[in-house]
């Protein structure tokens, strides 16, 4: 028992967002700030060898679950009036050269963070995103105690939970308020001036 109040929003099913925002709402009282966090690789598979079933796994979690996502939250927020926030995690991955549908996918978070900044800033709404670099955490196989030396950026380390966690706070906060449609690199430099 981790204490945590959890409800599931699997990415994959689409179809069961607005019931899973129903749920929320029920629980707590409103919904004003939502960070998306859902994300997979491709697996064991180059560009030569990529099928369409892992494509569309791929593409389905990552760009088009986000999308129904933030549609469901988004619509929510609008009937309700409520001026908050939607904060996806992305990947630095989304501003270099990309042949995967991991990398394909990040670059349409781009886009879509642009948009969605521009749809619902009316409404008191914004939309930004944080496109981290590689960071120590299980999903790359780091463990407590491992170390982050890494040569993927200029600092030659991994950037750490608690730096993307802060820039999240940020963003979503009052003082981020006039911060709006955009993607924040945090990455020492890869994506913006440094492409891998």
């Amino acid at each position: 028992e981790t204490g945590l109040d959890t409800i599931i929003m699997n990415y994959s099913e689409p179809a069961t967002f607005q019931n899973v925002v129903n749920e929320v709402v029920a629980k707590h009282g409103r919904l004003d700030i939502f960070i998306s966090s859902a994300g997979v690789h491709t697996e064991n598979v180059d560009f030569w060898s990529m099928n369409p079933i892992e494509f569309d796994r791929v593409m389905d979690i990552n760009l088009k679950g986000v999308f129904f996502a933030c549609q469901s939250i988004g619509k929510y927020m609008r009937e309700s009036k409520i001026r908050g926030s939607l904060l996806i995690i992305s990947s630095s991955r989304g501003s270099e050269p990309a042949w995967s549908p991991y990398g394909i996918s990040k670059w349409g978070l781009k886009g879509l963070v642009a948009g969605l900044g521009k749809m619902l800033i009316p409404y008191g709404i914004n939309v930004n995103a944080i496109a981290p670099g590689s960071t120590a955490t299980g999903l790359i196989g780091i463990k407590e105690g491992d170390s982050i030396t890494s040569e993927e950026n200029g600092m030659n380390r991994l950037v750490m939970p608690d730096e993307v966690a802060t820039l999240a706070k940020l963003l979503v906060s009052d003082s981020g308020k006039m911060i709006d449609g955009e993607v924040v690199h945090i990455a020492a430099g890869r994506g913006t001036f440094d492409i891998r």
